[in-house]
């Protein structure tokens, strides 16, 4: 294990709002015109590992918490899903829990769960090309 991650344990607690202003890029997949989920990617701000989030659109996301990420076939099924409905969200906002999902295993975590326990919000606006 390295010094890292013994310096950085599963963490329980109150997040510190200060990890409100991590800046992470966003992607909305699989197009900006029927867009499915935002994917979120940057550096977790309690561990400093690389965290990549999906936030989906179309449900709940306490539903699909800790699913799977989503192919780009089965994106793309669902993007026309949602135009075909009339579900697409051509704009919109959304404020995002993000949990840190890194790829390390931290001291302290449950068993089979994976990143340091860390959650943040990031807000996100976008808007189609017309």
């Amino acid at each position: 294990m390295s010094d890292l991650l013994e310096e950085v344990p599963y963490f329980r607690g109150d997040p510190d709002p200060e990890w409100n202003l991590t800046e992470m890029a966003a992607e909305l997949r699989p197009d900006l015109e029927h867009p499915v989920e935002i994917r979120l990617s940057g550096t977790c701000p309690n561990c400093s590992h690389d965290v990549t989030f999906d936030h989906p659109l179309l449900v709940r996301p306490d539903v699909l918490q800790r699913r799977p990420s989503l192919g780009d076939a089965e994106l793309a099924a669902l993007g026309e899903l949602a135009r075909r409905f009339g579900l697409s969200r051509h704009s919109g906002e959304e404020d995002v829990e993000v949990l840190c999902g890194c790829e390390e295993k931290h001291a302290g975590a449950p068993e089979g769960v994976w990143g340091c326990g860390a959650s943040w919000y990031t807000y996100v606006t976008w808007e189609a090309p017309a």
